[in-house]
């Protein structure tokens, strides 16, 4: 049995979403081209440590930690099947992540990026301007991720309770939960629920199970019928340009989870629960200590 013959009978019992099936072929795929392995009985301890080694020297440790979660649940299957008898993904060490910092945005560069798109409303560079812009603050006021965006519908926002409903569908822990619109684009998104409705000639119910940040609705230069992740990087990577500074969903996420931990008040599990964390371990690495705070302790140890 090759590794994609068994990649594909691992695909078929595990009922994964689209997306998930993608990355399990291309990690698949990128084993394969460098290692030629024929036959998963070929895959020992030795050929993989090689394998890592190489991985390493042209990506980076997260990359080799998801081909390594990617391969070890495949082959733990191959042994339930008794297709081999030992899984090296599960002997292999694997460096530890470095704990960085998390990249996030200052106030004066999410003010600026936010003037600077107020004042492109009217010209071709983003448009519409106005429907980028609340894309931005969607994204910096919730934290949620580019797939919880272009899967969110109008019948997951309920204006009557004020809630969001972060649907199972765009999660990437397979699971949803509710959280308050934030008083900073309830009017924005009212804004766009118009303007859908205007160039949909639909009534909002109508609109009921149709994509809300649907960038096709009011520009037609879009492809396909829906906005797509690869279409937000798209105009994040633009908005960098013109900015001169690096701004993408991620450092928006990051930017909103670190301010977040920082207000008095908000206690981990709030942060978990908004964030959408199944591992708390995950959360706390957005926990920093107050640097003040650091130094009144620091000063008042009496020895």
């Amino acid at each position: 049995m090759s590794p994609e013959e068994l990649c594909e009978e691992y695909l078929r019992v595990s009922a994964l979403r689209p997306r998930t099936e993608i990355s399990y072929r291309n990690v698949v795929n990128a084993f394969v081209n460098d290692t030629r392995a024929k036959d998963i009985d070929e895959v020992k301890l030795d050929l993989v440590i090689s394998w890592r080694d190489d991985v390493l020297k042209r990506a980076t440790e997260t990359t080799w930690h998801t081909y390594q979660r990617t391969l070890r649940a495949m082959w733990n299957y191959a042994i339930e099947q008794e297709y081999v008898t030992e899984n090296p993904f599960q002997k292999v060490r694997a460096p530890m992540k470095g704990g960085k910092v998390k990249k996030t945005l200052s106030s004066p560069t999410i003010l600026e990026a936010i003037q600077y798109l107020e004042k492109c409303d009217g010209t071709d560079k983003f448009k519409p301007a106005w429907f980028w812009l609340i894309v931005f603050k969607t994204l910096l006021h919730t934290g949620m991720r580019t797939q919880q965006l272009v899967t969110l519908r109008w019948r997951d926002i309920d204006f009557d309770r004020g809630t969001i409903l972060m649907s199972y569908v765009g999660s990437k822990s397979h699971r949803e939960w509710l959280i308050p619109i934030p008083r900073r684009i309830k009017k924005e998104l009212r804004y766009l629920a118009e303007m859908s409705k205007k160039y949909s000639h639909k009534t909002l119910k109508q609109l009921h199970n149709e994509q809300v940040f649907r960038i096709q609705l009011f520009n037609d230069a879009y492809a396909g019928s829906e906005m797509t992740p690869t279409q937000v990087f798209g105009f994040f990577r633009r908005l960098s340009k013109a900015m001169k500074v690096k701004i993408s969903p991620h450092r928006l996420r990051h930017t909103f989870a670190t301010r977040l931990a920082a207000l008095p008040g908000v206690d981990l599990q709030i942060l978990q629960y908004l964030l959408g964390h199944t591992d708390v371990r995950v959360t706390l690495e957005y926990v920093r200590p107050d640097e003040n705070a650091i130094k009144s302790a620091l000063d008042s140890i009496d020895m």
